[in-house]
C-alpha cells in the first residue's frame, strides 16, 4: 500500500503556507517588547505552536487529498471441468472413484500457483464436491456458456477438461465460440478399446398420428466389431410385439422401416430391441422406446373464396404444415356441403349473394365455430349492412369506390397469443394490404392485434382484430394481398417462418373451442425423465371468477398401479402443483376440488419418456478430444499422465498473475487526527500563556 498526499496546485503553495505560519507567528512572538520578561525557551515553544496551527490550517485551504494505491496480485484462474455423465461409467462402475481421486490429484498440485475452480457438466453445469456421473446427457457447450458468464472478468489461465468426448446435446465443443482465448487441455476418461458393440443410432417417428392411419418408424442401427453378423429387431406397441425380422448387419450404419397401424386413441409407447450378439458385453443400447400420441382425427379446416386468389394459396399452405389441420378449398358458388362437419371456416370476402352470407355466418355462430374473415376488394360492400358478423360500418350506402394501401402497425397490448420477437419485427417492413376507404368499428369485447397506417398516418382502424361472437372466435383481417407478407418473409430471411408462426397461431386460436368449465388442468402430455412434471389448475365460480380457496387433490397413479396423494399448491389466484422427476413411464391422475355443495373432477395421463442418450454410444471419443485442445491452443493428455500435464501448464509464459491496483482519494479536511491536532496546537499555545501570565 503506498500513501501520498495531493493537491490541484503547485507544490510551490506549500512554501507559502509555511511562510504565512512564520510570518504570523514572527508577528506576535518576534522582538515583541511584551515578552521580554518570558523566558526565551517559552517564546520558542509559543512561535513553534502558532506556526505549526497556521501552516496545517492554510494547507487545508488548498484542499489537499490523501491518495492511498492498494495493490493486489491476483493469481491465474485455473478451471477443472469434469464430465458427470452416465457414459463415464459405461463399461465399469468402479471407474468413478478413480475419476474422483484423479481430479482431487489435480486439485491439489495446481492449487499451489493458481486458483482453481472446479466445474462438472452434463445436463447442467455445477459446483460438487464430488462427481456422481448421473447425467442424462452432455452439453459442452452449456459449460463454456456458463464458465464465460462466471469468469468474464477474471485472470483465467486455462481450462482443463476431463471428458469421454461423448456429447449428446448441444453443439459441437470444437466449434464453440466461448471462450476462445483461454487454452484448453483435455484428459481422455472411459475406453477407447474397440468392443463388440450393436446399438441404435436414432430413432425417427411422428410424434403425433391419427387413429386408423399407417405411421412409419424408421431406425438407425449401427455396430462396432459385428460387420456381417445378424440380429433379429422386434417391434412392440405398449408391451405386445407386432413384429420381429432378422437383420443382417452387412452396410453400416444400416436403415430399418418398418410401418405401424395407430388402433386406439392416447399415448402409446413404440419399443425396439436389437437381440444382442455373441460376445457383446454393451446391451443398454440394443433397445429404444418412445411414445406416439394418436388422436381420433385432424381438425377440419374449410377454406371458402369468391375465386381464384393468391391470399387463398398462402392461408391453404400454412394451415396444412401442421399435421393436426385437415383443408379443404371451395368458392362460395359451388360450396354445398355442411359447415358442422368443420372445426373452423376461412373466408376470403363474402359472396355476392347477401342471403347466402347470412346463412353461412348464422350456421358459424350457431354451432360456435371459428371464422377467418378477410375483406378484399371483390366485394359488394352494401350487403354488410344485412350481414351480422359484430362489425359497426359507416356510410356504405353507396357501396365502396376505392381502397386505401395499409401498412400494419403492431399492438403492444395484444393478450390472445404471443408472437416471438423475430415476428414482431417482420411486421416492422411489411407491404401494405388493400383495405376499402370506409370508417368501421369492431365490438368492444375486440383486441386488435395491428392498426392501419396509411401512407405516414397512423389510424385507429383494425387492419386484423379478434372478438367473439356470441359463443363463435372471429378474426376480420380487413384487406387482401396477405401473399405478399409471405412473399416478403421468404425475400428476407430465406423463409417463411415468421408468416406461419403468425397464421398458425391465428388458426390454432380460432379452431379451438374454449374451455368453459369450472375446473381445469394444464400440463404437457409428454415429459422428459430430467424434466420437472409440473401441473397447472384453475377453480371457477358460478360469476366466472377465478378463486383459490379451496383445496385440489390429486391421486397419481404409475403403470404398475401405485398410487400417490399430493395438494395443489397456490398461487396468486390459481393452483399449481410439482411433482419433482419422476421415473419413466405411463401415468394417470385423478383430481378433484370441492366447491360448496358441488364437486369437480378431472381426470388426465401424461407419460415420461426414459433418456437413453449416455448409453447410444459407449466408447471414448479421442479425436474429439484432441481437436478441442489444438484447436484452442492445449494438448490431449491421458489419466494416467496428469503429472505431463500440470508441467505443461506450469510452464507457459502466458499464465502469469495480474497485478491489480485501486487508488482511493479522500479529502485531508475529513481526517479526524489533522483536527484534533489544530486543536491540540492552538489549546497548548493558550495553556502555556496563561501560565506564563501572558495577555
Amino acid at each position: 500500500m503506498k500513501i501520498e498526499i495531493v493537491t490541484q496546485y503547485p507544490a510551490g503553495y506549500f512554501v507559502f503556507c509555511i511562510l504565512l505560519g512564520l510570518l504570523y507567528a514572527g508577528f506576535a512572538y518576534y522582538r515583541n517588547k511584551k515578552n521580554s520578561e518570558i523566558p526565551r525557551g517559552i517564546i520558542v515553544a509559543l512561535f513553534s505552536f502558532r506556526l505549526l496551527s497556521v501552516a496545517v490550517i492554510s494547507f487545508l485551504l488548498l484542499v489537499p487529498f490523501i491518495k492511498t494505491i492498494h495493490s493486489n496480485i491476483e493469481k491465474p484462474v485455473l478451471i477443472i471441468a469434469a464430465d458427470n455423465s452416465r457414459s463415464i461409467l459405461a463399461t465399469s462402475k468402479n471407474y468413478g472413484a478413480e475419476v474422483n481421486a484423479k481430479v482431487k490429484e489435480l486439485k491439489g498440485k495446481l492449487s499451489e500457483d493458481f486458483e482453481v475452480r472446479f466445474h462438472s457438466f452434463g445436463e447442467k453445469t455445477g459446483e460438487p464436491d464430488s462427481l456422481n456421473f448421473s447425467e442424462r446427457s452432455t452439453d459442452f457447450s452449456l459449460l463454456f456458456e456458463d464458465l464465460e458468464t462466471r469468469y468474464s472478468n477474471k485472470n483465467i489461465g486455462a481450462l482443463i477438461v476431463l471428458s469421454d468426448g461423448i456429447y449428446n446435446a448441444g453443439q459441437n465443443p470444437v466449434y464453440a465460440n466461448n471462450l476462445k482465448h483461454v487454452p484448453v487441455y483435455s484428459v481422455l476418461l472411459g475406453d477407447t478399446t474397440l468392443r463388440k458393440d450393436l446399438f441404435i443410432k436414432e430413432m425417427y417417428f411422428n410424434n403425433i398420428t391419427y387413429l386408423g392411419n399407417e405411421f412409419p418408424v424408421e431406425l438407425l442401427i449401427d455396430c462396432e466389431a459385428c460387420k456381417n453378423e445378424k440380429t433379429v429387431v422386434s417391434i412392440s406397441v405398449d408391451g405386445v410385439v407386432k413384429k420381429e425380422e432378422e437383420l443382417l448387419l452387412n452396410t453400416l450404419p444400416l436403415t430399418y422401416k418398418f410401418l405401424l397401424k395407430a388402433e386406439k386413441t392416447g399415448m402409446h409407447k413404440i419399443g425396439v430391441k436389437l437381440k444382442a450378439l455373441n460376445g457383446e458385453i454393451i446391451r443398454i443400447n440394443n433397445s429404444r422406446e418412445v411414445y406416439v400420441e394418436v388422436l381420433d382425427g385432424r381438425q377440419k379446416i374449410l377454406v371458402l373464396s369468391k375465386s381464384s386468389h393468391p391470399d387463398v394459396g398462402a392461408i391453404k399452405t400454412i394451415v396444412e404444415a401442421n399435421e393436426n389441420y385437415k383443408v379443404e378449398v371451395q368458392q362460395f358458388d359451388n360450396f354445398k356441403g355442411n359447415i358442422d362437419a368443420y372445426n373452423m371456416v376461412v373466408m376470403h370476402q363474402l359472396p355476392d349473394d347477401a342471403a347466402q352470407s347470412e346463412q353461412l355466418l348464422k350456421k358459424i355462430t350457431k354451432n360456435k365455430i371459428g371464422l377467418l374473415l378477410v375483406l378484399g376488394t371483390q366485394m359488394k360492400y352494401q350487403q354488410l349492412l344485412r350481414v351480422n358478423f359484430g362489425v359497426q360500418w359507416q356510410n356504405i350506402l353507396s357501396g365502396v369506390r376505392s381502397f386505401n394501401d395499409a401498412y400494419p402497425v403492431l399492438q403492444k397490448n395484444f393478450t390472445l397469443f404471443n408472437l416471438s420477437a423475430g415476428t414482431q419485427e417482420f411486421f416492422k417492413d411489411l407491404p401494405p394490404l388493400k383495405t376499402p376507404y370506409i370508417q368501421f368499428t369492431v365490438p368492444g369485447n375486440a383486441e386488435n392485434l395491428a392498426l392501419q397506417k396509411i401512407g405516414s398516418v397512423s389510424t385507429e382502424l383494425p387492419l386484423i382484430s379478434f372478438y367473439n361472437l356470441e359463443e363463435s372466435k372471429i378474426c376480420l383481417i380487413a384487406g387482401e394481398g396477405l401473399w405478399r407478407w409471405k412473399l416478403s418473409d421468404f425475400l428476407k430471411h430465406q423463409s417463411e417462418t415468421h408468416f406461419e408462426e403468425l397464421f398458425q397461431k391465428t388458426i390454432q386460436y380460432l379452431s379451438v373451442k374454449s374451455d368453459k368449465s369450472n375446473f381445469r388442468i394444464a400440463h404437457k402430455k409428454k415429459f422428459s425423465e430430467n424434466e420437472e412434471v409440473i401441473l397447472d389448475a384453475e377453480l371457477y365460480n358460478d360469476s366466472y371468477e377465478l378463486i383459490n380457496e379451496p383445496e385440489i387433490k390429486l391421486k397419481l397413479t404409475n403403470g404398475s398401479g401405485k398410487e400417490f396423494s399430493y395438494v395443489f399448491g397456490k398461487t396468486a389466484d390459481k393452483y399449481r402443483l410439482s411433482l419433482g422427476f419422476l421415473a419413466p413411464g405411463n401415468y394417470h391422475f385423478d383430481a378433484k376440488a370441492v366447491l360448496g355443495a358441488k364437486q369437480y373432477n378431472k381426470q388426465g395421463a401424461f407419460v415420461v419418456e426414459e433418456l437413453k442418450l449416455e448409453d447410444i454410444t459407449t466408447r471414448a471419443d479421442a479425436s474429439l478430444m484432441k481437436k478441442l485442445a489444438e484447436e484452442r491452443g492445449g494438448k490431449l493428455f491421458f489419466t494416467a499422465n496428469t503429472n505431463a500435464l500440470i508441467q505443461a501448464i506450469k510452464e507457459r509464459e502466458d499464465i502469469k498473475p495480474v497485478e491489480h491496483s485501486m487508488v482511493e482519494m479522500k479529502e485531508m479536511i475529513h481526517q479526524k487526527w489533522i483536527f484534533f491536532l489544530i486543536i491540540t496546537l492552538l489549546t497548548a499555545e493558550w495553556f502555556v500563556r496563561k501560565r506564563s501570565g501572558m495577555n
